[in-house]
């Protein structure tokens, strides 16, 4: 809420301030090397060294942060929720989470990242989809750990395309499945600190049941309005749109480009 935003922008001292604005160096070289050569139109798998891979049908993984970054980023959300600042839930499915732009990273972390790194790449791997272009987000973490959330019911993301990047990946069980309930076909996917996996929001995904240790995940929810604003994404109606005084709202915009919730 702003509320929240407000309150923790005024109250909180980070643990790492340094991590609230983007730098290369937190990035993997890969990734690094995969814009290159996107932004270039040289793609060659081969000449690339392979720096993602596709899992299936429209998802994709390639590394996008070096594990420093990943363990200083999982120590500062850590060091967060060990305080009393009030804390949102990051979606109606998980418990246990923080959501990012509360904490104040998107304006000089994720926001960039989204913009300079992600939109490319996303129209790379999705080319089908050259004309759709992001214009928000939703970014939260996700806590999978014994005596908490431990696994997740097939659900789709209230997204266009979905950023998923594993931080902590100290477990057995609890890996990402594309699939759909009572069918024998799809497959799984066993998360990688550093490592990212990138999907359509419409894919229908679980997580299987974690048998022991923690995974901590940063989700991103890539949103366009000028595909949401014709359909919503989550019930295939023609979305009826109010204005947000403030944030993106749900990703949708009303004509005169104000930021709107679908009107449930």
């Amino acid at each position: 809420s702003v509320e929240r935003t407000i309150y923790i922008k005024t109250n909180y001292k980070p643990l790492h301030p340094d991590i609230f604005e983007l730098k290369d160096e937190f990035l993997h070289p890969d990734v690094l090397n995969l814009l290159h050569h996107v932004k270039e139109k040289s793609i060659d798998k081969a000449a690339l060294g392979i720096p993602y891979r596709t899992h299936g049908v429209d998802v994709f993984s390639f590394p996008i942060f070096s594990l420093e970054f990943c363990n200083r980023l999982v120590s500062e959300i850590d060091h967060l929720n060990e305080t009393s600042m009030p804390k949102g839930r990051p979606n109606s499915m998980n418990n246990y989470g923080v959501l990012l732009d509360e904490l104040g990273l998107n304006e000089g972390l994720l926001t960039p990242l989204r913009k300079k790194y992600l939109e490319p790449i996303s129209q790379f791997l999705f080319p089908e989809e050259k004309g759709m272009e992001f214009d928000s987000h939703k970014v939260f973490t996700v806590n999978y750990e014994e005596n908490k959330d431990t696994e997740l019911a097939f659900h789709f993301d209230n997204s266009e395309v979905t950023l998923n990047v594993c931080l902590l990946e100290n477990c057995e069980g609890g890996e990402l499945f594309f699939g759909a309930p009572g069918s024998d076909k799809g497959f799984g996917y066993i998360h990688e600190a550093g490592m990212a996996v990138i999907h359509r929001g419409s894919a229908l995904h679980c997580v299987l049941p974690l048998l022991s240790g923690r995974r901590v995940n940063l989700v991103m929810w890539m949103r366009s309005s000028s595909v949401r604003n014709l359909t919503c994404p989550m019930c295939g109606k023609t979305p009826d749109l109010e204005p947000v005084e403030n944030g993106w709202g749900d990703g949708f915009t009303i004509p005169n480009k104000h930021p709107a919730n679908e009107r449930t």
